[in-house]
């Protein structure tokens, strides 16, 4: 299983795992690739997961830690590809015919 982890300021590492990610090699938050894409100014990281099923997920952690998951309804791979200091999280995903899409989705980051 991959993880992936964050480094405060002061050095502490802090490991992260979406709910959802997959125990077994090539799968988890982390994988064999960087999936995770884009950190803000606010502390909010968006990548991907793979499930146990080997499904590509998107994630955001949040800034105080907690991690949802940004699939696309219909979806069945996303990849996210950067979030902004507003909370946009944008992407790539696929639906059930294999054609890609992009999208955007808005998170309050802010009003935490």
């Amino acid at each position: 299983m991959n993880h992936r982890f964050l480094r405060s300021p002061d050095g502490t590492i802090t490991t992260f795992d979406a709910p959802g990610a997959g125990t077994a090699g090539y799968q988890g938050t982390g994988c064999f690739s960087d999936c995770a894409v884009s950190l803000n100014d606010w502390g909010a990281i968006t990548g991907t997961y793979i499930d146990a099923s080997g499904n590509y997920h998107g994630y955001l952690r949040r800034p105080e830690g907690r991690i949802v998951t940004v699939d696309p309804a219909g979806s069945i791979f996303t990849s996210p590809c950067g979030v902004n200091d507003e909370g946009a999280v944008t992407g790539t995903y696929a639906d059930a015919n294999n054609v890609y899409h992009v999208f955007v989705r808005i998170f309050r980051l802010m009003s935490l």
